[in-house]
């Protein structure tokens, strides 16, 4: 028997887990001022700080393979809600629901691509993500 998974309460774990869109912006530790231009920054830094942490990880995957993490997004800050057109390594497009599940991903990606190391914790959330939702796994992969 196949175990169904929550993909909410999956991505609730993620969000748990790793670090906030806003201690990414504002922790040195997260060097987010070394992809953004230094007005996005600025921008991001203490409001809406999910959109920077999007747009660094946007900058990165376009420096490194010509193509960025989204092709449109569009979120309401207060329900949470909304969608987003993000693409996989291969260029392919797949629609996401929610600023959650956006978050967990652009949170996963961000570390990753900064080569920021996971705790065993975390590493675990990734996989149950992964394995939640066969379309979040090729955007991650």
């Amino acid at each position: 028997m196949s175990k169904v998974v929550n993909i909410k309460s999956v991505v609730r774990k993620v969000n748990k887990l790793f670090p906030s869109c806003k201690v990414i912006m504002q922790d040195s530790k997260y060097p987010t001022e070394a992809v953004l231009h230094p007005m996005q920054q600025f921008a991001f830094q203490n409001s809406l700080q999910w959109e920077g942490v999007a747009m660094s990880v946007n900058n990165m995957l376009t420096q490194m393979q010509g193509l960025g993490l989204y092709s449109y997004y569009g979120f309401d800050n207060k329900s949470r809600k909304g969608s987003a057109s993000l693409y996989d390594a291969q260029k392919r497009e797949y629609e996401i629901e929610g600023l959650d599940t956006f978050e967990a991903i652009i949170k996963i990606m961000f570390m990753s691509l900064m080569g920021i190391p996971f705790t065993d914790k975390q590493q675990q959330a990734y996989y149950d993500l992964m394995e939640a939702d066969s379309n979040i796994a090729r955007i991650l992969d």
